[in-house]
């Protein structure tokens, strides 16, 4: 804001017309950020049970951009479209309850750079377009696993959501 000092060295905002500006805030939450899998088998399909709550926590509505990658050092896996050697795929879902197996279609694969949610892209009955303040969503996401893997250390794969404008 810009004003004017008057006499007694107080700021007038008033007297240059100065307004005073509303911030907006964008904010994702997610109270629950952690699920531990394990002894999953190779060339699998992997439908979790589990669904994470995505809270909004910004000020106005906004839609959500996810990505998904690895963070095991020195991992050769990566988050892929079909499942290979170390390549793996993640696909991932907003609904109000468990999804069926057939509402993960083939634009709701991640990759290692954000991807905007649309009305059909990770949607099933909810999606992360426009999304109020205060509001929350559950993401549901099914793993396919690699069908052959050069290593046997444990895997660590991060999701990552953020909140955009709407």
């Amino acid at each position: 804001r810009v004003g004017a000092l008057n006499a007694g060295g107080v700021p007038n905002y008033l007297a240059l017309g100065s307004t005073k500006t509303a911030f907006i805030e964008l904010g994702v939450e997610i109270p629950t950020p952690l699920l531990d899998l394990s002894s999953i088998q190779l060339s699998s399909d992997v439908y979790v049970s589990t669904s994470f709550i995505v809270l909004s926590v910004g000020n106005v509505a906004q839609t959500y951009l996810i990505k998904a990658a690895t963070i095991t050092a020195g991992s050769p896996w990566a988050v892929a479209a079909s499942p290979g050697l170390d390549a793996m795929t993640l696909q991932t879902v907003f609904n109000a309850s468990q999804p069926a197996g057939a509402d993960f279609g083939g634009e709701d694969f991640l990759s290692d750079s954000f991807q905007s949610c649309t009305a059909s892209r990770f949607a099933a009955g909810q999606s992360g377009v426009s999304v109020a303040a205060g509001a929350a969503r559950l993401l549901w996401i099914k793993i396919g696993m690699p069908v052959t893997t050069s290593t046997e250390n444990v895997q660590d794969i991060q999701v990552t959501i953020l909140a955009g404008p709407p």
